[in-house]
């Protein structure tokens, strides 16, 4: 609560650009613009950043009460129950998952792989073009800096309610002391 209240103040100071701006027109465009001198981002978003016209550097994510703390989103591949070709299918998911084809992965420096002899590869592809991007990988090696996005059931509702819920708090229509416990008492509802 006092975080995302923390969050809407800079907001309603405005010392961070407003909700309506930030839908509109999106925070990496904003920032590409020079409007807005910091942005919260991910890292399959460095190749973005490092497009801009100007000078850019990663920093971490700030330390909290319990320390540094990032959610991390995985991908995963998939075989689709219908398809015709099942087997041509495993052997590609195989493939993607292996330290090879992760190499590979690494070696373009687009994204980070999933194994960390991989990720060791993109990092330093990036610092060969003279970008640090340890303020991602750093983490990562950091014991319970990371977990994994709530899988839940009900998710778009559970979605549709939280957004709401933040959505009135960044544009002043309500304090995160009051809409917060609010919005959480109508999730609790619909399990």
């Amino acid at each position: 609560i006092g975080t995302i209240q923390w969050l809407a103040d800079l907001m309603q100071q405005g010392i961070s650009p407003g909700l309506a701006d930030i839908q509109g027109l999106g925070s990496m465009a904003m920032f590409q613009g020079k409007k807005g001198a910091i942005r919260a981002g991910g890292s399959w978003e460095i190749g973005d950043v490092l497009k801009s016209d100007f000078e850019t550097a990663f920093a971490p994510v700030p330390v909290g009460p319990e320390g540094r703390k990032s959610m991390f989103n995985g991908l995963a591949d998939s075989i689709w129950v219908g398809s015709k070709h099942q087997e041509e299918a495993w052997q590609w998911v195989k493939f993607a998952a292996s330290p090879a084809c992760e190499e590979i992965v690494g070696s373009y420096a687009v994204v980070f792989p999933a194994i960390p002899s991989a990720v060791d590869i993109a990092v330093a592809k990036r610092l060969e073009q003279g970008v640090n991007v340890s303020a991602f990988s750093d983490l990562t090696k950091e014991p319970g800096a990371t977990f994994l996005f709530p899988v839940t059931d009900y998710a778009s509702q559970v979605g549709d309610i939280m957004t709401k819920a933040m959505d009135r708090i960044f544009l002043g229509e309500g304090t995160a002391a009051d809409v917060i416990p609010a919005a959480a008492k109508e999730v609790n509802a619909i399990f």
